[in-house]
């Protein structure tokens, strides 16, 4: 009898409650499979922008899917995988990561990237390492840490690849880039990164082939601007990883 009564309060006390809808949950994610489901889950995308393709047939290359924009100007990065439209609950729940000092949610969502990245590596090899998009550091002391940072960390703890977080800054303070047009965020995102050497950073040489992982991607400007900044130092392969994609409805 006393071995079932501390049997409650020991399940109460460590029961996971969902983080949408607060049923008790007990799975590692904190969301129930009801509102799992539910999540605006991005399927058919084009594979370098993630912009929704309009039918699984749209501009179809050989074992890839790419949008006809991406077909004419490709992005600097090979691959880009996003788990989310930038929808209800979504983007509710990335605003609480970023500005409600609630970073125990980029672990949730670090651990359902890892989850979507399996399912697309299946029969190809995992990038050497996952970069996380890095803060300035005026932005970092105000946050008091970098959401990408906190997704990035989950998410390579689950798939078993090393989190580089030494191998680039982010020199320029640029403004919010919410609310500005493509060319904006492009202008200034214009040298906003340095790269640094591998000896200054603990590694024998610059991986070959790395993930950026950010939350949301909405024109692909600051992915893009790091990416090009990445293969002027010499990395071959970049992949970009997001929580979210914004789309226009």
């Amino acid at each position: 009898m006393v071995n079932k009564w501390l049997k409650n309060i020991q399940d109460k006390l460590y029961a996971t409650t969902c983080i949408l809808c607060n049923c008790v949950e007990v799975n590692e994610m904190a969301l129930c499979d009801a509102c799992r489901q539910e999540l605006p889950w991005l399927t058919c995308a084009c594979l370098s922008c993630a912009l929704p393709l309009s039918s699984p047939d749209t501009e179809v290359i050989p074992g890839r899917q790419f949008c006809g924009a991406c077909l004419q100007n490709p992005l600097p990065f090979s691959q880009c995988h996003c788990m989310f439209t930038y929808d209800y609950p979504v983007d509710r729940l990335i605003q609480q990561l970023k500005f409600q000092q609630k970073p125990g949610y980029g672990k949730i969502l670090g651990k359902l990237m890892a989850t979507l990245i399996q399912q697309h590596y299946q029969n190809t090899q995992f990038p050497d390492a996952i970069v996380p998009v890095p803060l300035h550091k005026t932005r970092l002391r105000e946050r008091g840490y970098n959401q990408a940072y906190e997704i990035a960390s989950s998410c390579a703890t689950q798939l078993g690849i090393p989190l580089l977080i030494k191998n680039c800054r982010r020199i320029k303070a640029t403004p919010h880039q919410s609310g500005l047009n493509a060319s904006t965020r492009r202008k200034n995102l214009r040298a906003a990164f340095k790269i640094l050497p591998s000896n200054s950073t603990g590694l024998t040489q610059n991986p070959r082939s790395i993930a950026l992982v950010d939350d949301v991607m909405t024109t692909g400007a600051t992915l893009a601007e790091l990416s090009t900044a990445f293969q002027k130092s010499g990395t071959k392969e970049i992949h970009a990883w997001c929580v979210a994609r914004t789309v226009l409805h």
